[in-house]
């Protein structure tokens, strides 16, 4: 559950709200834009999807941030302001990738510990599947944990790869009944 909560699509918006909000209250971006205090102080004012635009603006002045920001009515950010928000985006969604590197890594350790064989991670969700470059920020802790050796792990989507593994689990509880 709390691995959940801390690298789930579901929360990583709340996680970014808040520290955003706390900014604000320390007068450190979105100066003098009060309705940016009420907006950032509502629970989860970012959604994971949100973070994800704002992580692929890659326009020199952010201009998808400034323009969600203003959808949002929290008009002249500065480009200061703008470039903070793509920071805390960056920083909470890589900390949900390499916590759960970690978890995969010690599954692959406790299987493998040498990491002698090639593996397959199949993961879930949309998190993994739409958010720009995630699967790369894993494979970088895969590096940084297993050297030339991460090359032996493979991510790959796996479409309701919750439904499916229950599917599995009955089958084999089944077998080994009969």
């Amino acid at each position: 559950m709390f691995l959940e909560k801390m690298l789930s699509g579901m929360y990583l918006g709340e996680i970014a709200s808040l520290i955003v909000w706390d900014l604000i209250k320390r007068n450190l971006i979105f100066n003098n834009i009060p309705i940016a205090f009420k907006s950032f102080s509502k629970r989860a004012f970012l959604k994971t999807e949100n973070m994800s635009l704002i992580a692929a603006d890659e326009t020199t002045n952010l201009g998808d941030v400034e323009e969600f920001l203003a959808e949002n009515g929290i008009n002249s950010a500065t480009l200061h302001d703008r470039l903070v928000l793509k920071r805390i985006c960056s920083l909470v969604s890589t900390r949900a990738a390499k916590i759960a590197a970690a978890a995969i890594a010690g599954v692959l350790t406790w299987m493998d510990p040498e990491l002698k064989n090639k593996h397959t991670v199949g993961i879930d969700g949309s998190l993994f599947e739409k958010y720009p470059r995630f699967d790369k920020k894993i494979q970088d802790v895969f590096k940084q944990l297993y050297g030339s050796k991460a090359e032996n792990i493979g991510l790959v989507h796996a479409k309701d790869g919750s439904g499916k593994g229950a599917a599995i689990i009955a089958a084999v509880a089944a077998q080994s009944e009969k």
